[in-house]
Protein backbone atom coordinates (compact mmCIF):
# COMPACT_ATOMS: atom_id res chain seq x y z
CA UNK A 1 0.00 0.00 0.00
CA UNK A 2 1.65 3.35 -1.16
CA UNK A 3 0.93 6.75 1.04
CA UNK A 4 2.92 9.56 0.91
CA UNK A 5 5.14 10.56 4.40
CA UNK A 6 2.20 12.90 6.17
CA UNK A 7 0.10 10.18 6.07
CA UNK A 8 2.31 7.72 7.43
CA UNK A 9 3.64 9.72 10.06
CA UNK A 10 -0.21 10.26 11.56
CA UNK A 11 -0.66 6.86 11.31
CA UNK A 12 2.54 6.27 13.30
CA UNK A 13 1.70 9.04 15.62
CA UNK A 14 4.89 9.68 14.90
CA UNK A 15 7.36 12.88 14.41
CA UNK A 16 10.11 13.17 12.01
CA UNK A 17 13.59 13.39 12.81
CA UNK A 18 16.85 13.98 10.57
CA UNK A 19 16.36 15.34 7.15
CA UNK A 20 12.92 14.40 6.08
CA UNK A 21 11.99 14.34 2.66
CA UNK A 22 8.23 15.83 2.69
CA UNK A 23 8.02 14.50 -1.04
CA UNK A 24 9.06 10.83 -0.22
CA UNK A 25 6.14 7.78 -0.25
CA UNK A 26 6.26 4.87 1.17
CA UNK A 27 5.03 1.18 -0.17
CA UNK A 28 4.30 -0.85 3.16
CA UNK A 29 4.82 -3.80 1.40
CA UNK A 30 8.90 -3.19 1.51
CA UNK A 31 9.08 -3.51 5.10
CA UNK A 32 11.75 -5.10 7.00
CA UNK A 33 12.51 -5.53 11.18
CA UNK A 34 15.69 -7.61 9.93
CA UNK A 35 18.72 -5.61 8.85
CA UNK A 36 20.41 -7.95 7.83
CA UNK A 37 17.39 -9.41 5.37
CA UNK A 38 16.72 -5.46 4.26
CA UNK A 39 16.19 -4.71 0.20
CA UNK A 40 16.71 -1.30 -1.30
CA UNK A 41 13.83 0.91 -1.00
CA UNK A 42 12.56 -0.95 1.97
CA UNK A 43 10.71 0.99 5.58
CA UNK A 44 13.40 -0.61 8.31
CA UNK A 45 11.40 -0.98 11.65
CA UNK A 46 14.05 -0.60 14.68
CA UNK A 47 13.28 -2.82 17.14
CA UNK A 48 14.74 -3.31 20.57
CA UNK A 49 14.76 -5.72 22.91
CA UNK A 50 16.34 -7.23 25.92
CA UNK A 51 19.40 -8.41 23.50
CA UNK A 52 19.59 -5.70 21.35
CA UNK A 53 18.79 -1.88 20.39
CA UNK A 54 17.04 -1.76 16.91
CA UNK A 55 18.04 2.09 16.35
CA UNK A 56 21.62 1.38 16.39
CA UNK A 57 21.18 -0.88 13.11
CA UNK A 58 19.58 2.54 11.35
CA UNK A 59 22.78 3.56 9.49
CA UNK A 60 23.39 0.57 8.43
CA UNK A 61 20.19 0.01 6.84
CA UNK A 62 20.41 3.14 5.48
CA UNK A 63 23.43 1.96 3.69
CA UNK A 64 21.92 -0.93 2.40
CA UNK A 65 19.35 1.51 0.60
CA UNK A 66 16.15 1.65 3.36
CA UNK A 67 14.34 4.76 2.07
CA UNK A 68 12.90 5.21 5.87
CA UNK A 69 13.14 4.19 9.53
CA UNK A 70 10.78 4.32 11.93
CA UNK A 71 12.28 4.19 15.79
CA UNK A 72 12.17 5.22 19.24
CA UNK A 73 15.50 7.12 18.84
CA UNK A 74 18.10 8.59 15.98
CA UNK A 75 21.36 7.84 17.46
CA UNK A 76 23.23 8.93 14.42
CA UNK A 77 20.88 11.57 13.12
CA UNK A 78 20.27 9.60 10.12
CA UNK A 79 17.88 11.82 7.54
CA UNK A 80 14.12 10.21 7.01
CA UNK A 81 13.81 8.78 9.92
CA UNK A 82 9.95 8.94 12.18
CA UNK A 83 10.61 8.52 16.02
CA UNK A 84 7.81 6.78 17.71
CA UNK A 85 7.03 6.09 21.54
CA UNK A 86 7.00 2.51 20.86
CA UNK A 87 8.01 0.67 17.62
CA UNK A 88 6.42 -2.38 18.29
CA UNK A 89 2.72 -0.98 18.97
CA UNK A 90 3.52 1.69 15.68
CA UNK A 91 3.88 -1.60 13.28
CA UNK A 92 1.29 -2.94 14.93
CA UNK A 93 -0.42 0.55 13.84
CA UNK A 94 0.88 0.37 10.14
CA UNK A 95 -0.30 -3.09 9.80
CA UNK A 96 -3.93 -2.45 11.35
CA UNK A 97 -3.90 0.31 8.56
CA UNK A 98 -3.54 -1.68 6.25
CA UNK A 99 -5.82 -4.15 7.18
CA UNK A 100 -8.89 -1.64 7.42
CA UNK A 101 -8.15 -0.52 4.07
CA UNK A 102 -8.86 -4.59 2.81
CA UNK A 103 -11.60 -5.00 0.79
CA UNK A 104 -11.60 -9.15 0.76
CA UNK A 105 -12.12 -12.13 2.99
CA UNK A 106 -9.75 -12.87 5.85
CA UNK A 107 -9.47 -16.07 7.55
CA UNK A 108 -6.93 -15.97 10.64
CA UNK A 109 -5.95 -19.50 12.30
CA UNK A 110 -4.63 -20.55 15.43
CA UNK A 111 -4.28 -24.06 17.19
CA UNK A 112 -1.93 -25.65 19.20
CA UNK A 113 -0.27 -27.74 16.02
CA UNK A 114 -0.60 -27.08 12.48
CA UNK A 115 -1.08 -23.58 12.18
CA UNK A 116 1.00 -23.06 9.25
CA UNK A 117 0.38 -26.29 7.50
CA UNK A 118 -3.30 -25.61 7.43
CA UNK A 119 -2.64 -22.00 6.75
CA UNK A 120 -0.48 -22.91 3.43
CA UNK A 121 -3.04 -25.44 2.93
CA UNK A 122 -6.29 -23.00 2.89
CA UNK A 123 -4.38 -20.67 0.69
CA UNK A 124 -3.77 -22.80 -1.84
CA UNK A 125 -6.94 -24.70 -1.81
CA UNK A 126 -8.13 -20.79 -2.41
CA UNK A 127 -5.86 -19.74 -4.91
CA UNK A 128 -8.30 -21.70 -7.81
CA UNK A 129 -11.04 -19.61 -6.29
CA UNK A 130 -9.39 -16.14 -6.23
CA UNK A 131 -6.30 -14.41 -5.83
CA UNK A 132 -4.85 -15.50 -2.32
CA UNK A 133 -2.41 -13.34 0.18
CA UNK A 134 -1.53 -15.38 2.79
CA UNK A 135 1.34 -14.55 5.44
CA UNK A 136 5.03 -15.84 5.31
CA UNK A 137 6.34 -19.12 7.08
CA UNK A 138 5.60 -18.74 11.27
CA UNK A 139 4.99 -15.15 11.40
CA UNK A 140 2.37 -15.45 13.66
CA UNK A 141 3.09 -13.23 16.63
CA UNK A 142 3.30 -9.05 17.60
CA UNK A 143 5.59 -9.03 15.30
CA UNK A 144 5.10 -11.37 12.72
CA UNK A 145 1.60 -10.32 12.26
CA UNK A 146 2.01 -6.62 11.56
CA UNK A 147 4.79 -7.68 9.36
CA UNK A 148 2.43 -9.61 7.40
CA UNK A 149 -0.48 -7.15 7.13
CA UNK A 150 1.63 -4.41 5.76
CA UNK A 151 2.77 -6.83 2.82
CA UNK A 152 -1.26 -7.55 2.35
CA UNK A 153 -2.02 -7.45 -1.05
CA UNK A 154 -5.29 -5.17 -1.54
CA UNK A 155 -6.17 -6.55 -4.66
CA UNK A 156 -6.73 -10.57 -3.55
CA UNK A 157 -10.11 -12.08 -2.72
CA UNK A 158 -8.62 -13.60 -0.03
CA UNK A 159 -6.22 -13.11 2.49
CA UNK A 160 -4.60 -16.31 5.15
CA UNK A 161 -3.39 -15.38 8.68
CA UNK A 162 -2.01 -17.80 11.21
CA UNK A 163 -1.73 -16.51 15.00
CA UNK A 164 0.57 -18.17 17.79
CA UNK A 165 0.29 -17.89 21.38
CA UNK A 166 2.06 -18.70 24.42
CA UNK A 167 0.04 -16.43 26.89
CA UNK A 168 -3.60 -15.76 27.77
CA UNK A 169 -4.15 -12.06 25.96
CA UNK A 170 -1.73 -12.57 22.87
CA UNK A 171 -4.02 -13.95 20.71
CA UNK A 172 -6.84 -11.15 21.50
CA UNK A 173 -4.33 -8.97 20.51
CA UNK A 174 -3.65 -10.51 17.18
CA UNK A 175 -7.17 -10.93 16.07
CA UNK A 176 -7.68 -7.02 16.87
CA UNK A 177 -5.57 -6.63 13.97
CA UNK A 178 -6.08 -9.08 11.74
CA UNK A 179 -9.89 -8.93 12.32
CA UNK A 180 -11.07 -12.33 9.92
CA UNK A 181 -14.28 -12.41 8.77
CA UNK A 182 -13.62 -16.93 9.21
CA UNK A 183 -11.91 -17.63 12.72
CA UNK A 184 -10.58 -21.17 12.75
CA UNK A 185 -9.53 -23.37 15.40
CA UNK A 186 -7.50 -26.82 14.49
CA UNK A 187 -6.79 -28.15 18.02
CA UNK A 188 -5.99 -27.57 21.60
CA UNK A 189 -3.25 -29.46 23.39
CA UNK A 190 -1.35 -29.00 26.51
CA UNK A 191 1.11 -26.67 25.43
CA UNK A 192 3.23 -23.48 27.45
CA UNK A 193 1.83 -25.17 30.41
CA UNK A 194 4.13 -23.18 32.20
CA UNK A 195 2.54 -20.01 31.48
CA UNK A 196 -1.16 -21.16 32.68
CA UNK A 197 -2.63 -22.46 35.87
CA UNK A 198 -4.80 -25.36 34.13
CA UNK A 199 -5.48 -26.93 30.52
CA UNK A 200 -8.61 -25.21 29.93
CA UNK A 201 -7.56 -21.88 30.22
CA UNK A 202 -5.31 -22.57 26.91
CA UNK A 203 -8.44 -23.48 25.09
CA UNK A 204 -9.99 -19.98 26.43
CA UNK A 205 -6.90 -18.80 25.47
CA UNK A 206 -7.49 -19.78 21.67
CA UNK A 207 -11.16 -19.02 21.64
CA UNK A 208 -10.00 -15.40 22.28
CA UNK A 209 -9.24 -15.78 18.26
CA UNK A 210 -13.48 -15.13 18.05
CA UNK A 211 -13.34 -11.81 20.04
CA UNK A 212 -12.93 -9.84 17.08
CA UNK A 213 -14.28 -11.48 14.21
CA UNK A 214 -16.19 -8.89 11.60
CA UNK A 215 -18.86 -9.82 8.90
CA UNK A 216 -18.20 -9.54 5.43
CA UNK A 217 -21.25 -9.19 3.79
CA UNK A 218 -23.11 -9.66 6.73
CA UNK A 219 -21.56 -12.86 7.64
CA UNK A 220 -19.49 -13.86 10.52
CA UNK A 221 -18.12 -17.42 10.41
CA UNK A 222 -16.19 -19.75 13.05
CA UNK A 223 -14.94 -23.24 11.77
CA UNK A 224 -13.83 -25.61 15.27
CA UNK A 225 -12.41 -29.27 15.56
CA UNK A 226 -15.09 -31.24 16.96
CA UNK A 227 -12.79 -33.29 18.31
CA UNK A 228 -10.26 -30.68 19.97
CA UNK A 229 -10.02 -30.70 23.74
CA UNK A 230 -12.71 -28.47 25.33
CA UNK A 231 -14.78 -27.94 22.11
CA UNK A 232 -18.29 -28.48 23.55
CA UNK A 233 -17.50 -26.56 26.22
CA UNK A 234 -15.04 -24.15 25.52
CA UNK A 235 -14.82 -22.88 22.16
CA UNK A 236 -18.07 -23.59 20.30
CA UNK A 237 -20.01 -21.97 23.17
CA UNK A 238 -17.26 -18.94 23.10
CA UNK A 239 -17.87 -18.58 19.23
CA UNK A 240 -21.20 -18.29 19.68
CA UNK A 241 -20.95 -16.05 23.57
CA UNK A 242 -18.96 -13.73 20.68
CA UNK A 243 -22.34 -13.69 18.62
CA UNK A 244 -20.69 -15.41 15.63
CA UNK A 245 -23.65 -16.38 13.03
CA UNK A 246 -22.29 -19.35 11.40
CA UNK A 247 -20.19 -22.28 13.07
CA UNK A 248 -19.21 -25.27 11.25
CA UNK A 249 -17.66 -27.96 12.93
CA UNK A 250 -15.26 -30.77 11.41
CA UNK A 251 -13.88 -33.78 12.57
CA UNK A 252 -15.10 -37.32 13.66
CA UNK A 253 -17.82 -35.42 15.37
CA UNK A 254 -18.06 -32.61 13.13
CA UNK A 255 -20.41 -31.69 10.87
CA UNK A 256 -17.86 -31.92 7.91
CA UNK A 257 -17.11 -35.22 8.71
CA UNK A 258 -13.58 -37.13 8.79
CA UNK A 259 -15.39 -40.50 7.97
CA UNK A 260 -11.72 -42.19 7.69
CA UNK A 261 -8.18 -42.36 6.84
CA UNK A 262 -5.79 -44.97 5.48
CA UNK A 263 -2.38 -44.85 4.48
CA UNK A 264 -1.80 -46.22 0.77
CA UNK A 265 0.91 -48.22 -0.24
CA UNK A 266 2.17 -44.85 -2.12
CA UNK A 267 2.96 -43.37 1.11
CA UNK A 268 -0.12 -41.25 0.63
CA UNK A 269 -3.49 -41.39 3.04
CA UNK A 270 -6.97 -42.06 1.42
CA UNK A 271 -9.21 -39.73 2.99
CA UNK A 272 -13.14 -39.52 3.08
CA UNK A 273 -15.21 -36.82 4.41
CA UNK A 274 -18.74 -36.34 4.32
CA UNK A 275 -20.80 -33.14 4.08
CA UNK A 276 -24.69 -33.25 4.43
CA UNK A 277 -24.72 -37.27 3.95
CA UNK A 278 -22.35 -36.35 0.61
CA UNK A 279 -19.38 -38.17 0.48
CA UNK A 280 -16.00 -36.87 -0.81
CA UNK A 281 -12.82 -38.60 -1.50
CA UNK A 282 -9.45 -37.10 -1.68
CA UNK A 283 -5.72 -38.57 -1.83
CA UNK A 284 -3.48 -36.95 0.43
CA UNK A 285 0.43 -36.52 0.31
CA UNK A 286 0.51 -36.29 4.07
CA UNK A 287 0.47 -39.21 6.22
CA UNK A 288 -1.81 -39.99 8.85
CA UNK A 289 -4.51 -38.72 10.95
CA UNK A 290 -2.70 -35.40 11.10
CA UNK A 291 -2.49 -34.73 8.00
CA UNK A 292 -6.60 -36.10 7.31
CA UNK A 293 -7.72 -33.15 10.16
CA UNK A 294 -5.75 -30.47 7.77
CA UNK A 295 -7.84 -31.61 4.88
CA UNK A 296 -11.27 -31.85 6.97
CA UNK A 297 -10.80 -28.73 8.05
CA UNK A 298 -9.87 -27.30 5.03
CA UNK A 299 -13.05 -28.86 3.38
CA UNK A 300 -14.81 -27.14 6.33
CA UNK A 301 -13.11 -23.48 5.36
CA UNK A 302 -14.80 -24.60 1.41
CA UNK A 303 -18.10 -25.48 2.98
CA UNK A 304 -17.93 -22.64 5.28
CA UNK A 305 -17.40 -20.20 2.29
CA UNK A 306 -20.33 -21.70 0.51
CA UNK A 307 -17.35 -22.87 -2.44
CA UNK A 308 -17.75 -26.05 -4.35
CA UNK A 309 -15.97 -28.64 -1.91
CA UNK A 310 -15.83 -31.00 -5.10
CA UNK A 311 -13.37 -29.05 -6.74
CA UNK A 312 -11.46 -27.56 -3.36
CA UNK A 313 -10.77 -31.33 -2.92
CA UNK A 314 -9.09 -32.27 -6.28
CA UNK A 315 -6.83 -28.95 -5.31
CA UNK A 316 -5.95 -30.36 -2.47
CA UNK A 317 -4.68 -33.22 -3.32
CA UNK A 318 -1.80 -31.60 -4.43
CA UNK A 319 -0.79 -30.33 -1.81
CA UNK A 320 2.37 -31.84 -0.08
CA UNK A 321 3.69 -31.36 3.71
CA UNK A 322 6.31 -28.37 4.15
CA UNK A 323 9.85 -29.20 5.65
CA UNK A 324 9.69 -29.76 8.85
CA UNK A 325 6.27 -30.95 8.71
CA UNK A 326 5.75 -34.02 7.86
CA UNK A 327 7.99 -34.32 4.40
CA UNK A 328 8.92 -37.09 2.85
CA UNK A 329 11.60 -37.53 1.04
CA UNK A 330 14.23 -40.46 -0.78
CA UNK A 331 17.04 -40.13 0.55
CA UNK A 332 20.51 -42.10 -1.63
CA UNK A 333 23.07 -42.01 1.13
CA UNK A 334 25.19 -44.24 -1.38
CA UNK A 335 24.99 -45.85 -4.62
CA UNK A 336 22.02 -49.15 -4.00
CA UNK A 337 21.89 -47.30 -0.53
CA UNK A 338 18.51 -45.45 -0.24
CA UNK A 339 15.98 -44.44 3.20
CA UNK A 340 13.04 -42.98 3.64
CA UNK A 341 13.25 -39.55 5.28
CA UNK A 342 10.32 -38.30 7.58
CA UNK A 343 11.14 -35.11 8.26
CA UNK A 344 8.83 -33.51 11.37
CA UNK A 345 11.05 -32.05 12.92
CA UNK A 346 9.62 -28.33 13.33
CA UNK A 347 8.59 -28.76 16.87
CA UNK A 348 7.59 -31.05 19.29
CA UNK A 349 5.00 -31.33 21.61
CA UNK A 350 3.33 -34.68 23.32
CA UNK A 351 -0.01 -34.47 21.13
CA UNK A 352 1.86 -34.38 18.07
CA UNK A 353 4.47 -36.66 19.08
CA UNK A 354 1.65 -38.94 20.17
CA UNK A 355 0.40 -38.46 16.20
CA UNK A 356 3.06 -39.42 14.64
CA UNK A 357 4.20 -42.48 16.39
CA UNK A 358 0.59 -43.68 15.70
CA UNK A 359 1.52 -42.71 12.04
CA UNK A 360 4.76 -44.05 11.66
CA UNK A 361 3.13 -47.30 12.97
CA UNK A 362 0.62 -47.53 10.03
CA UNK A 363 3.61 -47.57 7.96
CA UNK A 364 4.02 -50.94 6.29
CA UNK A 365 7.54 -52.11 6.95
CA UNK A 366 7.92 -53.89 3.70
CA UNK A 367 11.21 -55.21 5.56
CA UNK A 368 12.54 -52.15 6.19
CA UNK A 369 13.72 -51.07 9.85
CA UNK A 370 11.57 -47.91 11.23
CA UNK A 371 14.20 -45.56 13.00
CA UNK A 372 13.16 -42.43 15.30
CA UNK A 373 15.37 -39.98 15.89
CA UNK A 374 13.19 -37.88 19.04
CA UNK A 375 14.78 -34.82 20.47
CA UNK A 376 13.55 -33.58 23.93
CA UNK A 377 9.80 -31.91 24.12
CA UNK A 378 9.24 -28.29 24.79
CA UNK A 379 7.11 -26.05 26.19
CA UNK A 380 5.50 -28.18 28.57
CA UNK A 381 6.89 -27.19 32.04
CA UNK A 382 6.27 -29.21 35.04
CA UNK A 383 4.50 -31.86 33.15
CA UNK A 384 8.13 -32.97 31.00
CA UNK A 385 8.66 -36.09 33.00
CA UNK A 386 5.48 -37.17 33.18
CA UNK A 387 5.32 -36.33 29.23
CA UNK A 388 8.54 -37.73 28.09
CA UNK A 389 7.75 -41.31 29.85
CA UNK A 390 3.93 -41.01 28.20
CA UNK A 391 5.60 -41.14 24.81
CA UNK A 392 8.11 -43.41 25.71
CA UNK A 393 5.38 -45.52 26.42
CA UNK A 394 4.03 -45.17 22.63
CA UNK A 395 7.33 -45.93 21.27
CA UNK A 396 7.83 -49.29 23.29
CA UNK A 397 4.32 -50.35 22.18
CA UNK A 398 5.22 -49.05 18.56
CA UNK A 399 6.79 -51.81 15.69
CA UNK A 400 10.08 -48.95 15.88
CA UNK A 401 13.26 -50.75 15.87
CA UNK A 402 15.68 -48.18 16.82
CA UNK A 403 14.85 -45.05 19.31
CA UNK A 404 17.49 -41.93 19.45
CA UNK A 405 16.59 -39.93 22.34
CA UNK A 406 18.61 -36.60 22.50
CA UNK A 407 18.71 -34.09 25.10
CA UNK A 408 18.42 -35.31 29.02
CA UNK A 409 14.76 -35.12 29.33
CA UNK A 410 15.02 -37.79 26.54
CA UNK A 411 16.10 -40.27 28.95
CA UNK A 412 12.42 -40.43 30.79
CA UNK A 413 11.50 -41.58 27.39
CA UNK A 414 14.27 -44.06 27.05
CA UNK A 415 13.27 -45.61 30.29
CA UNK A 416 10.18 -46.77 28.86
CA UNK A 417 11.12 -48.79 26.28
CA UNK A 418 12.41 -51.83 26.62
CA UNK A 419 15.50 -53.78 25.85
CA UNK A 420 14.29 -55.63 23.04
CA UNK A 421 14.39 -52.20 21.09
CA UNK A 422 17.40 -50.72 20.23
CA UNK A 423 18.08 -47.61 22.48
CA UNK A 424 20.06 -44.76 22.29
CA UNK A 425 20.83 -41.64 24.20
CA UNK A 426 22.52 -38.52 22.93
CA UNK A 427 22.90 -35.23 25.09
CA UNK A 428 23.28 -33.22 22.21
CA UNK A 429 22.87 -33.68 18.06
CA UNK A 430 26.79 -33.67 18.03
CA UNK A 431 27.82 -36.59 16.08
CA UNK A 432 24.54 -37.71 15.20
CA UNK A 433 24.80 -37.28 11.84
CA UNK A 434 27.80 -38.99 11.03
CA UNK A 435 26.55 -41.79 13.64
CA UNK A 436 23.23 -42.78 11.35
CA UNK A 437 24.92 -42.46 8.16
CA UNK A 438 27.94 -44.63 9.41
CA UNK A 439 26.76 -47.25 11.36
CA UNK A 440 22.90 -47.36 12.28
CA UNK A 441 21.21 -46.39 8.82
CA UNK A 442 20.48 -49.67 6.28
CA UNK A 443 19.28 -49.64 3.32
CA UNK A 444 15.85 -49.10 2.79
CA UNK A 445 15.33 -48.00 6.35
CA UNK A 446 12.72 -45.64 7.48
CA UNK A 447 13.74 -42.53 9.29
CA UNK A 448 11.27 -40.48 11.43
CA UNK A 449 13.06 -37.09 13.12
CA UNK A 450 10.97 -35.16 15.15
CA UNK A 451 11.71 -33.11 18.37
CA UNK A 452 11.38 -29.79 19.85
CA UNK A 453 12.86 -27.31 17.10
CA UNK A 454 14.77 -24.46 19.50
CA UNK A 455 16.12 -26.79 22.29
CA UNK A 456 16.57 -30.21 20.59
CA UNK A 457 17.62 -28.86 16.89
CA UNK A 458 17.34 -32.38 15.41
CA UNK A 459 15.55 -30.52 12.69
CA UNK A 460 20.14 -29.76 11.92
CA UNK A 461 19.97 -33.27 11.14
CA UNK A 462 16.66 -33.37 8.92
CA UNK A 463 18.39 -30.47 7.01
CA UNK A 464 22.01 -32.43 6.41
CA UNK A 465 20.18 -35.74 5.22
CA UNK A 466 17.87 -33.43 2.84
CA UNK A 467 20.69 -31.95 1.61
CA UNK A 468 22.24 -35.16 0.61
CA UNK A 469 18.79 -36.10 -1.11
CA UNK A 470 19.31 -32.45 -3.26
Amino acid sequence: MRMDIKTLVGILSGVPAGDMNPCLTVDTAKISFDSRKLAPDDIFVAISSEKQDGAAYIADAMKKGAVLAIAERNPDNAANVILVKNAVKAFQDLGRYVRLHYKGFVIGITGSSGKTTSKELVAHMLSRFGKTYFSEGSFNNHIGTPYSLCKLDLDASYAVFEMGMDHAGEISALVDLVRPNLAAVTNVFPMHMEFFKEFKDIAYAKAEIFEKVVPFKNRTIAVINADANFADDILIPQAKKRGIKKVITFGKKGQVKLKNFAINKALKTDIVIEIDGKTYCHTNLGLGERFAYNANMAAAVAFAMGLDVGKAMKVLAEFGPLKGRGKISTVTLRKGFNITLIDDSYNGHPEAMRYAIATLGDIPKKGARKIALIGKMGEIGRLSEKEHRSVGKDLAASDVDVVIGVGEEAKFMLDEIPETKTKIFRETIDGVFDELTNSILRPNDILFIKGAHYSSRVFEIADRFLDVAA
